[in-house]
């Protein structure tokens, strides 16, 4: 898929979404590739080829190089014991000719996907701006990920973040490239700052839906704080291993 259309996904120009000029995100993505690869049989692009059950989900920003993103993933690929892992990417899983997110969060997609017993792990992919964390579906993920008890992994285009330790830092810090501990510093930075009420998303009522929803299970305020808590010890450690103060 990636190959096929590389000179294409390669070109830069200005993204309304990311406010910025670069490459090709999954803004364009969905509507020049995904929806006319399914235009005959208005379906979703997994339901072209053999049906295979979630292993990891992953929570990422549309707006970010969807050549990074690839990327992304073939590095956590790397880093788990499936030989072919499978990922339940949302353009990729949901039927961009006709999205159905379902009554309510619970019955959308993403909980599904979530909550399916063959999901073993939840990975987040972020760009250069740590703009996932700005995500308010994103952030629903992320509560989800904690109270269902999945694995959590953070992944950028150069590097698996939580693919280190303290073990390993003396090697971590001469084998890693500027770009990584870039990565990890943006990390630690936009950590500080989240905060459920400002996040966004593409639909105005995806967002109404989601705030309604934690307002009633947990309080707004209260999400903010359990999602930096439970970031905190995994970002933390990474800061530490890069010699970033993250406090």
């Amino acid at each position: 898929f990636r190959d096929k259309y590389l000179a294409w996904l390669d070109t830069t120009e200005f993204n309304s979404y990311a406010k910025r000029t670069q490459r090709k995100t999954m803004y364009d993505v969905v509507p020049q590739l995904i929806m006319l690869a399914t235009a005959d049989r208005k379906c979703s692009f997994s339901e072209l080829g053999p049906p295979r059950a979630v292993e990891y989900f992953v929570s990422h920003w549309w707006g970010e190089e969807f050549l990074k993103f690839i990327t992304a993933l073939e590095l956590f690929a790397k880093t788990v014991p499936e030989k072919d892992p499978v990922f339940w990417i949302c353009s990729f899983a949901n039927n961009q000719h006709d999205v159905d997110l379902g009554a309510g969060l619970d019955d959308s997609p993403f909980e599904k996907a979530l909550a399916a017993p063959s999901c073993k792990g939840v990975l987040m992919v972020l760009d250069s701006e740590a703009t996932t964390l700005t995500r308010v579906w994103c952030l629903y993920e992320v509560m989800r990920t904690h109270q269902l008890g999945l694995e959590f992994n953070l992944a950028t285009h150069n590097g698996v973040l939580t693919a280190f330790s303290e073990e390993s830092s003396f090697a971590l810090k001469r084998r890693t490239s500027s770009q990584l501990r870039d990565d990890v510093a943006v990390l630690a930075s936009k950590l500080v700052d989240l905060d459920v009420e400002t996040a966004e998303a593409s639909n105005p009522s995806d967002r109404t839906m989601i705030l309604e929803a934690v307002h009633v299970a947990v309080g707004r305020p209260q999400l903010s704080m359990a999602i930096r808590k439970f970031l905190k010890d995994p970002v933390v450690g990474l800061a530490s291993v890069c010699g970033i103060n993250s406090a």
